[in-house]
């Protein structure tokens, strides 16, 4: 009587070809260990997407400063501040929170129209300082402050 050696079936079962049609990297991982690492990558792709997203805000913050001072030829936007940029449903719109220095909420109201008269033209100055595909769209928040006592 012939004894059956265990490792010659567990050589067959490490043979890949003899089980599956097409082998990958991650056959013969246990399902709990991939997907652990299947949570990990997820992770790790958030982690660089969310850091992506802050450096276009980041961008956009400079380029829509810099649009707002020279590229327009509006004092009332030249006057106001861009106090942060920040991703709104993915990076397909940002919204750019801005201050004006007044005590004329009308005022506020005339520097929120003016900003969404110029917005094609504040992305045409972005899309040329951030160097990306796509462009995002613009939205604005004006925030008034009160006028410093210089």
């Amino acid at each position: 009587m012939k004894k059956s050696s265990k490792k010659q079936n567990r050589g067959e079962a490490d043979d890949l070809t003899s089980v599956c049609a097409e082998p990958r990297p991650d056959d013969g991982i246990p399902p709990a260990i991939l997907s652990k690492r299947e949570r990990q990558n997820r992770d790790q792709r958030q982690r660089v997407g969310k850091v992506r997203s802050a450096q276009l805000c980041e961008q956009i913050r400079h380029a829509l400063a810099d649009a707002l001072i020279c590229d327009c030829d509006d004092q009332l936007l030249a006057d106001t501040k861009v106090e942060r940029v920040e991703a709104v449903s993915g990076s397909s719109s940002v919204m750019a929170s801005l201050s004006f220095e007044t005590n004329d909420a009308v005022l506020i109201d005339e520097v929120f129209t003016r900003l969404q008269a110029a917005s094609g033209r504040l992305r045409a100055s972005i899309a040329g300082a951030i160097h990306r595909k796509r462009v995002p769209h613009l939205r604005f928040t004006v925030i008034m402050t009160e006028p410093s006592a210089d």
